[in-house]
């Protein structure tokens, strides 16, 4: 198994993804697990550590690549190295929410470059109706997550959860 991982440099600003074996990251580090067999990259963006961590690995098992960021500004410093096919994205995240990235991604021009699925466990129904995006409340069901992951992923032209 590997780990697909964003991290950014404090130094230069840069931000690098990079394949390693689990054993070498820190527990400080972002980080997600994801299979062998690589298919397409599902980015996951929530503060919540444990969060990241099942969803990591229960997307990452179904044969998908994680790449993790925990907080709105990594995501998108993630999103200038990596282009996934699909963004979990939390709503409620301190600094730069989740709809702080969706408006950076709408001022650019990118909110529609890939298909985003909000979470939250608080209401979110104005911000999904304002970007036209499909939403999970937390706590989900995995087989649910798993579902809309796979559907998305699959080109499902209307996701509801």
């Amino acid at each position: 198994m590997s780990l697909a991982r964003c991290s950014p440099d404090v130094n230069s600003g840069n931000v690098s993804a990079s394949e390693e074996q689990p054993q070498t990251l820190m527990s400080s580090e972002l980080e997600c697990s994801a299979s062998a067999v690589v298919k397409q990259t599902v980015l996951i963006v929530d503060d919540e550590p444990d969060i990241t961590e099942v969803l990591g690995d229960l997307i990452g098992d179904a044969g998908y690549r994680i790449v993790c960021a925990r907080h709105g500004r990594q995501a998108l410093e993630c999103l200038e190295r990596e282009r996934p096919h699909l963004m979990l994205l939390d709503v409620m995240m301190p600094g730069m929410s989740g709809e702080d990235v969706l408006a950076d991604l709408d001022r650019r021009g990118l909110l529609r470059a890939i298909p985003i699925i909000l979470m939250s466990a608080g209401e979110c129904d104005r911000l999904a109706e304002q970007y036209r995006l499909p939403y999970l409340r937390k706590p989900s069901s995995l087989r649910l997550i798993l579902e809309v992951v796979t559907a998305a992923l699959s080109g499902a032209a209307q996701i509801k959860s």
